[in-house]
């Protein structure tokens, strides 16, 4: 039987689809794609399709791309988007890549880290060079220990390292300060070196997240350090709690420049102490709350130590019900603004935001409250340049959590308020301004079964973009609105003689207007209109921006 040789090629696998699909926010507005190219080809690839779809929406054509990028500058900000990337070859388009991504702040930008489990950060600091570091704690999963979790970022946003500290047991990290030596110093609690139950752990990392050094301070019983400040002599001190639950008194170490204890203290009984700060005169203040206290089932707590931690004076506040003190900063003419949350103070049953000016003799100059028919948290508060304080909690709006952030003037009156979030939820821990006016806030989201950190980064006043892009939309393009949330009409700020639209987070416009020679309108919701969030929107120029406001009934 004759044989005849013959060539068998293996089958042409066509028209593969490119693979790592990524995206992120763009500072001056838009999504940046990126992707690679499909492996082993045998085509000529033409170009890249790219589309995408919202929620509300199908998927649509929104560009192409020779390259393996795209920017989309047709988006709104803080709004889930889907997109798809197909390869066109000769022989026709391939299947797609597919991302689901949510788009940040235009003005700055927006971050999350973590992975699956939980990862909260509950500090934020700067860094020399503009950039910030957050600490807080990631568990991969409820049969796994907590570790303390560092992300440092650079001023554009992205990562430059994050890093785990920990061992055996749970660890976790509140505080973090930006020393004089330009290091960074980190407090919170170790379960892994106490000696005890939990003890306090303090830390000190260079800029790289290499450790310097650290030290545990404790007893026998659970011990966690809440706030760390740089003091006068170039040493630290820490506020905190030793006890049980229930059970815990205020604890203040004081340790030199090495991390070395040169005194310790605790006061009160059933109290804990959760910020303090470093009064210029001399000595500290500190905040928190007394459970069982005096006045109600939580008060507002204040302390006043001098240099050697001896009590000058301690002070409760509050109502009947819960009253925390989470935050405090030293003031002018010696005094004190004391950030918290209140359920005795606005409207019972909600918690709302209670701010408190006092005098060198802790003795209250004004108060003000900021509630409404919901929850509002404020879980720290800082200077702003403009001689004001910038506030950050949360707020729960239609049953959803989103960041809330709050800007007063040195009266405590509003200058305006912003909410920020997912369509999970969302908590601010901490936020400050940065040497470029731009105001940073860390805190957690919590989306897809897993909590991750989520740092984000906006203009001074919200209106003044951060100037970190070429691309930045101009500062004369932004959208005001005030007061926000609103209950009766809001009034709205934009360019000249712009455009409005108004929609509902089901995509739905249910109004528009436009602004006068001067930028300004006002909506005035309609009686059938119900409570929630709104999406203002405005275009010029083919870029589009949107702010969210609450309207309450």
């Amino acid at each position: 039987v004759g044989h005849q040789a013959c060539d068998i090629k293996p089958p042409v696998i066509t028209r593969r689809p490119p693979f790592g699909l990524a995206g992120r926010t763009d500072t001056g507005g838009g999504i940046i794609l990126s992707w690679e190219e499909p492996l082993y080809i045998t085509e000529t690839i033409t170009h890249y399709n790219i589309y995408r779809k919202t929620t509300y929406s199908d998927y649509e054509l929104v560009g192409t791309s020779p390259t393996l990028s795209f920017v989309d500058e047709g988006i709104e900000e803080l709004t889930y988007y889907n997109y798809a990337v197909s390869a066109t070859y000769d022989a026709g388009e391939s299947s797609s890549a597919k991302l689901s991504i949510y788009s940040g702040i235009f003005g700055g930008w927006a971050r999350n880290w973590g992975g699956a489990g939980e990862q909260t950060a509950y500090d934020v600091a700067p860094a020399p060079d503009l950039g910030c570091i957050a600490v807080g704690f990631s568990r991969y999963s409820m049969y796994h220990d907590s570790d303390v979790y560092i992300v440092r970022s650079v001023p554009g946003g992205s990562r430059l390292w994050s890093r785990l500290y920990g061992g055996d047991g749970d660890d976790f990290a509140y505080s973090v300060i930006l020393d004089s030596d330009s290091n960074y110093v980190v407090v919170g609690e170790t379960e892994d070196l106490a000696t005890g139950d939990f003890n306090i752990w303090l830390l000190k990392l260079d800029d790289e997240g290499d450790t310097l050094w650290t030290a545990t301070y404790g007893t026998s019983q659970r011990d966690a350090g809440m706030s760390v400040k740089e003091t006068s002599d170039g040493g630290y001190i820490i506020a905190g709690s030793t006890g049980d639950t229930g059970s815990e008194q205020a604890y203040f170490v004081k340790t030199d420049r090495d991390g070395i204890l040169q005194w310790s203290r605790t006061y009160s009984n059933a109290t804990v102490a959760k910020d303090i700060a470093v009064v210029s005169s001399g000595g500290y203040i500190a905040t928190g709350y007394t459970s069982d206290g005096p006045l109600g089932r939580k008060d507002f707590y204040l302390i006043r130590l001098d240099d050697s931690g001896d009590s000058l004076w301690a002070k409760n506040s509050g109502g009947a019900f819960d009253d925390v003190g989470n935050s405090i900063i030293e003031t002018g003419g010696d005094g004190f603004l004391i950030a918290g949350n209140s359920y005795s103070y606005g409207i019972p049953v909600f918690s709302g935001i209670h701010l408190r000016k006092v005098d060198s003799s802790g003795d209250s100059t004004w108060a003000a409250n900021y509630t409404a028919m919901s929850n509002y948290t404020a879980n720290s508060v800082a200077h702003l340049q403009s001689g004001g304080y910038i506030v950050a909690g949360s707020a729960e709006i239609s049953s959803n959590i989103d960041f809330f952030i709050l800007a007063l003037d040195e009266d405590g009156d509003s200058l305006w308020a912003r909410l920020y979030g997912t369509l999970g939820t969302d908590i601010a821990y901490s936020a400050l301004q940065l040497p470029d006016t731009g105001v940073v806030t860390a805190g957690v989201t919590f989306m897809d079964g897993s909590t991750d950190f989520w740092i984000m980064k906006f203009g001074g006043d919200v209106t003044t973009h951060v100037s970190e892009d070429a691309r930045q939309i101009p500062a004369s393009f932004s959208i005001t609105t005030y007061p926000n949330p609103f209950n009766s009409a809001v009034s709205i700020v934009t360019a000249p003689n712009a455009d409005i639209s108004i929609y509902d987070l089901k995509g739905h416009r249910v109004a528009e207007m436009t602004g006068d020679k001067s930028g300004k309108s006002v909506w005035v919701p309609s009686p059938e209109t119900p409570a929630g969030i709104y999406l203002i929107s405005t275009s010029i120029g083919g870029k589009r921006i949107t702010a969210r406001t609450a309207f309450i009934k």
